[in-house]
């Protein structure tokens, strides 16, 4: 019974009222302890008051009855009887109060004797200072018993306080300590758990966010070399097509200047030939007949330009 624990939704709000409950659980622990304490002390005492009342009693009353009889034996019988008819109004009364131990109120009756009866005193014949000696025995006696009667009350009473005391305090000490005490173990157990759930979380959401970092710089440098590889490339292409080019504009130069060395001499050629032709043979060109020529010879040299 001891071992279970309180239901509750583990937090730390739950946790200092836990904390607050068994220190307050503590503390009337102590304090019922101590009221147990200061009752069984009190308890024990009464218990030795009670068994002295009582042999007090036995023995009071032993000498009121013995008074008695020898009243009866002086005075008579008649006499007593006269006595006890001439008795009208009570002079002994009791009052009861209250008595406050360790926080337990006990009723506490007290004896009271408003006015002595002297309206009827008898002689030395009539066994007056008999009567007044029983009547004296007989007050005593009252006495001790109203004193017994509120210590039997005060023992009654006190003896149901203790055991309702001892119950709270075995209640708190085996029950609902033991049962704070392990509802805050499970509560800090959860809390510790759901703190580590909560590191190891962020451990590994951080250690990916890192493994992203270093994808993205790995990718920036593939993304580098790529590009410079690319630059290279390019490059050595327009180093190569500057090469070609300027190959293919030296042959076209040289191929330019090949042609015109072999129009210029054929033209030479023709020169030569129309100087030493007759004059008969001799004809003469229009304007118009240039770009034929021009054509011709364009198309002879085809090959050779192209």
């Amino acid at each position: 019974m001891g071992d279970r624990k309180l239901n509750v939704v583990p937090s730390r709000m739950v946790l200092a009222n836990l904390r607050a409950r068994l220190v307050a659980a503590i503390k009337g622990h102590n304090l019922l302890k101590k009221k147990s304490d200061a009752l069984t002390l009190k308890f024990r005492s009464m218990i030795n008051e009670i068994a002295d009342t009582k042999e007090q009693i036995v023995a009071y009353f032993k000498e009121a009855h013995s008074s008695l009889m020898d009243v009866k034996y002086v005075a008579g019988t008649h006499s007593t009887f006269s006595i006890i008819e001439s008795v009208t109004e009570s002079t002994t009364k009791i009052k009861t109060g209250m008595e406050n131990i360790a926080g337990v109120k006990i009723p506490k009756f007290t004896v009271v004797n408003e006015h002595q009866d002297t309206s009827d005193l008898r002689g030395i014949s009539k066994g007056g200072q008999q009567i007044q000696l029983c009547k004296h025995k007989f007050n005593e006696a009252l006495n001790l018993l109203v004193q017994l009667a509120s210590l039997q009350v005060a023992f009654v009473t006190l003896d149901e306080v203790i055991k309702k005391t001892n119950r709270r305090v075995n209640a708190i000490e085996h029950v609902i300590q033991p049962r704070i005490e392990n509802t805050i173990r499970f509560v800090i157990d959860t809390l510790d758990e759901r703190d580590r759930e909560e590191f190891f979380r962020l451990k590994k959401i951080q250690k990916k966010k890192k493994e992203k970092v270093k994808k993205k710089d790995r990718e920036k440098k593939l993304w580098a070399l790529k590009l410079e590889e690319q630059k290279k490339l390019l490059s050595g292409q327009s180093n190569l097509n500057q090469n070609q080019v300027s190959n293919q504009i030296s042959r076209f130069n040289d191929n330019n200047n090949n042609n015109n060395n072999l129009i210029d001499q054929r033209k030479q050629k023709e020169i030569e030939s129309d100087d030493s032709e007759s004059d008969s043979d001799f004809q003469e060109f229009d304007d118009s007949t240039i770009p034929t020529i021009l054509s011709e010879w364009l198309d002879e040299d085809e090959d050779i330009l192209f």
